[in-house]
């Protein structure tokens, strides 16, 4: 099989390197970070007060390049923590002339604590570095206050900021905010404030989580289980994400009770800050936007809900995604302690639960599509990451369903890391420049729907083709043609809708060992590419189709505004003609057809 060895971007790699400690590798494992107010009975045993000056604070930039950190690891000898003077002397003595000195410091002051984390025991006090490191080993000081104290004995301007975070024990849509008090730090360097976590950027505590779905393997298939436990593992690495993070992106998860430290022009309020969508630091590191709604908590519309996801173009050939949508604990359907979930003497499993998510793929643009079959709350993870890596979870939202989609059909199997559309599977195959880049295809009974591919050499020789007809609703099966022009190393797929109703278009792969075989079994072949193709009337996707011509009227809008603008692209001459070729739209969007040919450029006359 012709590989494509894709280049990924330095960004995706660092990023991945970065988050492997978030890695939740199906199964449901969440963070849980200890509340940086640790405290002994009634209160915290070494705290330090704020006196720093703030008049001069501005709002920070994000510190676009810090690799050149790695080439200093500061080593941690015994001698160096028993006075601060000498503590300081020992992180800063190859910084001197650095242009950088302070940044520099605050990164040694972290990475030295990762180094002498066994040098937490003995009596605690606060006059030297030993004592404060026992004080916070005895969980009587926190991490904000142990760095504040070593930040101002090194002469960098330092305070603590106190707020709410989104971890430990949060769910996207939680309102209590009791178990979620935190505390931060900021630094003043250069004429900027710049923030710091200093506990996140130390310390991953994962747990899994309380009372939730958990997905268990058995004999037979996979099953739900209602399951509580309690199970702790710390693991210690230098995060550099919450080293200097940028404002905008440090208030998805934190919210500090004085709103000049959200360092925006335009502040959130709390209320606002807990509707925000729960966004984790893989997210921005893969350079994501959530073009949907901006929240956490979504509610369904007639047993449905979309959530649109878009990745820079450079980054969008190298990265794959994912997602779990599962039952939570306040979903009135379920039966606490068993092992299914039964609702109208239907058993849901994990694995047809995930049937009720369409994820289709538009070259940098993901939408997910979640039907909920039945009312209750749904916890919906998303996944990403660069192709032949593990997926990092990058986001979570709560779905609230009170009018489920009754008339709703699971899909016929779970494409799962797949989806709909081509990406990095189909190229790794071999398979590049698609005619339809678009996982969802909209066309009509008895149309026609041809796709093209263009197969590298290695492709073209030593692999094998295999696509499928497969219907949603009775999953009835159909071969569809492929034809392969050697002469132009194309592979065309030819097929025609024989009735009513979605359709799933798989492409498959058999490699050069199996090409000569007399019998190959399904397991012999490798799903690389799924279309999903839909008819207007009653389809699940009349939303969908107004987002893509919405998208079209922006795109001809900016083309126009660049000069020159005489004929369309290509790909969007291809999104025209799946419009065009709806034999029988709905009629609440008839006139939105109309009105958009119109406005892109297509005759009265043969409308």
């Amino acid at each position: 099989m012709g590989i494509c060895n894709s280049v990924y971007t330095r960004k995706i790699q660092n990023i991945n390197k970065r988050y492997q400690e978030e890695n939740c590798d199906e199964q449901y494992i969440r963070k849980k970070v200890q509340t940086e107010t640790i405290q002994t009975g009634s209160s915290v045993i070494f705290e330090v007060e704020d006196t720093v000056d703030e008049s001069n604070e501005t709002a920070v930039k994000q510190l676009n390049n810090i690799t050149w950190f790695e080439s200093w690891k500061p080593q941690a000898p015994k001698s160096v923590t028993k006075t601060f003077p000498d503590l300081v002397k020992y992180l800063t003595m190859n910084l001197i002339n650095s242009p950088h000195r302070e940044m520099l410091t605050v990164r040694a002051i972290i990475a030295w604590y990762l180094k002498v984390q066994d040098m937490t025991n003995g009596i605690g006090n606060q006059e030297t570095p030993k004592g404060l490191l026992s004080l916070l080993g005895q969980m009587k000081t926190t991490y904000s206050t142990f760095f504040t104290v070593l930040c101002r004995k090194a002469r960098i301007k330092t305070v603590q900021i106190n707020g709410i975070s989104k971890f430990g024990h949060y769910l996207p849509g939680d309102r209590d905010t009791s178990s979620l008090e935190n505390k931060w730090n900021a630094v003043y360097i250069k004429g900027e404030w710049k923030l710091i976590h200093t506990y996140r950027a130390c310390v991953s505590l994962s747990e899994s989580s309380a009372w939730t779905w958990i997905k268990l393997p058995s004999a037979n298939n996979e099953v739900m289980k209602h399951w509580k436990t309690s199970v702790e593992v710390i693991q210690s690495a230098l995060k550099e994400y919450y080293i200097m993070t940028s404002p905008r992106e440090f208030l998805y998860t934190c919210y500090p009770y004085k709103k000049k430290w959200q360092m925006l022009e335009n502040p959130v309020s709390r209320e606002e800050f807990l509707d925000m969508p729960y966004l984790l630091p893989t997210f921005f590191g893969l350079g994501l936007s959530l073009k949907s709604k901006q929240s956490c908590l979504l509610k369904s519309v007639n047993g449905s809900v979309t959530i649109e996801i878009e990745c820079s173009l450079k980054n969008a050939k190298t990265l794959n995604m994912w997602y779990e949508l599962i039952f939570t604990e306040k979903d009135t359907k379920a039966t606490s302690g068993s092992s299914l979930v039964e609702i109208n003497d239907v058993y849901f499993t994990f694995d047809n639960l995930q049937k009720y998510v369409t994820m289709i793929r538009n070259g940098e643009h993901w939408r997910f599509i979640v039907h909920l079959p039945v009312e209750g709350s749904y916890r919906l993870l998303l996944y990403g990451g660069p192709s032949g890596q593990h997926l990092l979870r990058i986001c979570e939202f709560r779905l609230d369903c009170e009018q489920p989609n009754w008339g709703c059909v699971p899909l016929p199997f779970n494409p799962g890391i797949v989806g709909f559309g081509p990406g990095s599977f189909s190229e790794e195959a071999g398979l590049y420049i698609p005619s339809n880049r678009n996982g969802l295809i909209f066309t009509g009974r008895n149309c026609g729907v041809n796709i093209v591919f263009q197969m590298d050499e290695e492709a073209l020789n030593d692999t094998g083709i295999k696509a499928e007809l497969i219907h949603i609703k009775s999953g009835s099966r159909s071969i569809v043609l492929c034809d392969v022009e050697e002469t132009t190393k194309m592979l065309r797929l030819t097929t025609t809708i024989p009735e009513d109703g979605d359709y799933i278009l798989t492409i498959a792969t058999v490699n050069e060992n199996n090409l000569n075989a007399d019998i190959l079994d399904e397991n012999d072949f490798k799903n690389i590419c799924n279309y999903y193709i839909t008819e207007s009337v009653d389809s699940n996707f009349e939303d969908v189709l107004k987002t893509e011509i919405d998208s079209l009227e922006r795109f001809k809008v900016k083309m126009e505004s660049m000069g020159n603008f005489t004929q369309l692209p290509p790909h969007v001459n291809e999104s025209l003609s799946e419009v065009t070729n709806i034999t029988k739209p709905h009629y609440k969007i008839q006139e939105i057809l109309r009105a958009t040919l119109l406005l892109l450029g297509e005759p009265e006359d043969t409308i």
